[in-house]
């Protein structure tokens, strides 16, 4: 997506609405499925060369794989706190050629040390409603886990690389 293709589908958000639903019989909570599925829907053009789903994939693999599978603990990280992180990279890197396969490394290490830093804080901001803290109601240990085997695997790539 170009950065005015970006642009574009930004105000296409800023018009759908947002659903309210319930969690229990008293709390409601706005939902941004439609809109998380509007930027899926073309986040890679096309013909572009640009991987930011596939990237996602990698990182859903490498969270099953090293982290903690969200089968075994969905308690932890989950398939959606990996979307909300790619949002927030996507959004700091905008360009397609951000997104080639040349430089498909360094956007995963970039995500898993993003990832990492909002482990750390017990914090990730839900993409599209900043306030909304995602690790809120997670299980701590769970996270910590998840943040000592990331940080192990970042730790090992670097000294790889």
């Amino acid at each position: 997506m170009e950065l005015s293709g970006q642009r574009q589908k930004n105000l296409q958000l800023k018009d759908i609405k947002v659903n309210l639903v319930t969690s229990d019989r008293l709390y409601w909570k706005p939902s941004f499925a439609i809109c998380e599925r509007e930027l899926l829907v073309d986040i890679d053009k096309k013909g572009s060369g640009t991987l930011r789903r596939r990237s996602l994939r990698i990182m859903k693999g490498l969270r099953d794989f090293f982290w903690g599978d969200e089968a075994e603990n969905p308690d932890g990280l989950t398939s959606y706190h990996l979307k909300n992180i790619l949002f927030l990279e996507c959004e700091r890197l905008p360009m397609d050629w951000q997104w080639e396969r040349k430089l498909m490394g360094k956007r995963i290490m970039r995500m898993c040390e993003r990832l990492l830093k909002h482990l750390t804080e017990k914090n990730l901001p839900q993409y599209f409603n900043r306030s909304m803290n995602l690790f809120k109601n997670k299980d701590t240990g769970a996270l910590n886990r998840a943040a000592r085997k990331l940080d192990k695997f970042t730790n090992d790539v670097k000294e790889k690389l």
